[in-house]
């Protein structure tokens, strides 16, 4: 019984040393800057592998685009970066925030699943509600900020599709 174990084992042992080496994939990160061009526009240029830096898209096709408006401030329009977070937005404790999201290369209908993350919540009182996509492929909607200072995320999904948004909450009266 001890020499079948033995070579049953010693079979196994040869095998694992000869069998094909396993697959892997290399995901290189993609570094993005904003360089200005004449007549003051800014385009988004990708630096991929080390390489020099070009006029492509650091994410396929167009990005979404979210537009955030706190209690008496202008309209702030944000991009996400390639882990699809939008920069952050300082808001004070409690205050009602209003947000879009719109993804231009989607279709009107499309469903989106918005779940707030850390601490707030949505328009009346939900932690996460579903909706579709308006005429103007967004989706818009409420955030009450938490009384507590710290982080309030907003997690939206379509699809595979994420997108963060992400508001600090701080204590005080001028928030720039």
């Amino acid at each position: 019984m001890l020499v079948v174990i033995g070579g049953a084992m010693a079979a196994l042992a040869a095998w694992w040393i000869m069998r094909p080496p396993p697959q892997v994939t290399v995901k290189v990160k993609a570094v993005t800057r904003s360089v200005p061009k004449p007549q003051g526009t800014w385009v988004r240029q990708q630096q991929v592998g080390g390489g020099n830096y070009g006029e492509t898209p650091a994410v396929s096709g167009a990005p979404a685009i979210a537009r955030v408006q706190v209690a008496g401030q202008p309209v702030r329009e944000l991009i996400p970066n390639q882990e699809g977070a939008f920069p952050q937005v300082p808001v004070r404790p409690g205050e009602k925030i209003m947000a879009e999201v719109t993804w231009p290369e989607a279709k009107a209908g499309d469903e989106v699943l918005i779940q707030m993350e850390d601490g707030g919540t949505l328009g009346a009182g939900a932690m996460s509600q579903a909706a579709l996509l308006n005429e103007h492929k967004g989706v818009a909607f409420e955030v009450h900020a938490p009384v507590e200072a710290g982080t309030c995320r907003v997690a939206l999904s379509r699809g595979e599709d994420r997108k963060v948004l992400e508001f600090e909450v701080v204590e005080g009266t001028t928030i720039q």
